[in-house]
């Protein structure tokens, strides 16, 4: 049966009803064709749209090279690191969506090669692989090329690093390979046997007769400073414990609230439901990633500075140069 055959019972009730009100008969075609107003649909896949959409991506991909280029300053950064310069300049809000969607953009643009692969460092994926020379020869210049000494010898005072992020190693990490300082990446709670493992290296250092500061950098909040103060006594326990007359220094390098004001860090609210808050002593929240990289550097850069001085500094980068001439003197007799 066709529809308006389907129909006709209906409009002829509905004519005979309404024919007063109406003046004029309903028929088929009146039910069929009448239809309730629409508003109109917006086309989202519309040339405005879409160019706008292209517009406002392009400028944001020139933005993020820009931003990231300025705070790397030749060397690497994290993608949180990029999303607090990013923050701070005001071109993305301080939100997880904005911080998602940062990073899909810059995945985007380090696969269509708009930004090196190299430029964004990810700290928490480690390769494990055993190094392999091709001779005798090549294994003899590596020795050359590698070979250290630690300036630390005749030191009172031997500066560590403790890092609560292991994200950020890799930043740090290029300060504390020059000089040999230890570098501890504690991962928020440190572990008990990674604490052991300095409290046995301090009692070391310290039958030698040297001494140990720890300069801590961690994230201003109700975790972070519990995280470190659980640290320091954990440490200092299993030292009187051993036992050992050895008390390390420990000392907060980043984040603090200097810091926040005279950088102009971003902050956030504390999170109310996190038990370790009342006992906070700051009303904000600073992530130890919001310090610019270059920034970090100098940070560890300058408490190294403070026990190492140029003399000695001098007499080690000489000490080192002769003994790698000597040993590539000994691989050349090699070939």
């Amino acid at each position: 049966m066709s529809k308006k055959k389907a129909l006709q019972p209906f409009a002829d009730v509905f004519s005979g009803v309404f024919q007063d009100i109406f003046k004029d008969s309903i028929t088929v075609e009146t039910v069929i064709k009448t239809k309730p107003t629409r508003k109109p649909r917006v086309n989202r896949s519309s040339p405005i749209r879409q160019r706008r959409t292209f517009e406002g991506m392009e400028s944001m991909k020139s933005s993020i090279l820009k931003v990231a280029n300025e705070i790397r300053e030749g060397g690497t950064i994290t993608l949180r690191q990029l999303y607090y310069a990013m923050t701070v300049r005001k071109l993305l809000a301080k939100t997880e969506t904005d911080y998602k969607r940062l990073a899909q953009i810059t995945s985007l643009m380090r696969r269509s090669g708009a930004m090196p692969y190299d430029w964004i460092e990810d700290g928490t994926r480690v390769t494990y692989v055993r190094p392999t020379w091709a001779d005798a020869q090549s294994a003899l210049e590596a020795l050359a090329q590698q070979y250290h000494e630690s300036p630390w010898s005749d030191a009172e005072v031997v500066p560590e690093i403790w890092l609560e992020k292991d994200a950020l190693a890799g930043i740090v990490y290029d300060e504390t390979f020059q000089y040999c300082v230890p570098l501890r990446v504690q991962r928020g709670y440190a572990s008990l046997s990674a604490l052991y493992r300095a409290a046995k290296d301090i009692h070391a250092r310290y039958s030698r007769g040297t001494g140990t500061i720890i300069y801590y950098l961690r994230d201003l909040d109700p975790s972070g400073a519990d995280a470190a103060r659980a640290a320091e006594e954990t440490v200092l326990k299993m030292l009187l414990a051993m036992p050992s007359d050895a008390y390390p220094k420990f000392e907060i390098l980043g984040v603090t609230r200097e810091q926040v004001e005279k950088w102009n860090l971003p902050t956030r609210p504390n999170k109310t439901s996190d038990t370790r808050t009342a006992k906070y002593q700051h009303d904000i929240s600073v992530e130890l990633d919001a310090i610019p990289p270059q920034q970090l550097r100098d940070l560890v850069a300058g408490v190294i500075d403070e026990h190492l001085p140029d003399v000695t500094k001098a007499i080690h980068a000489a000490q080192v140069a002769s003994t790698r001439r000597y040993l590539q003197g000994i691989a050349e007799g090699a070939a």
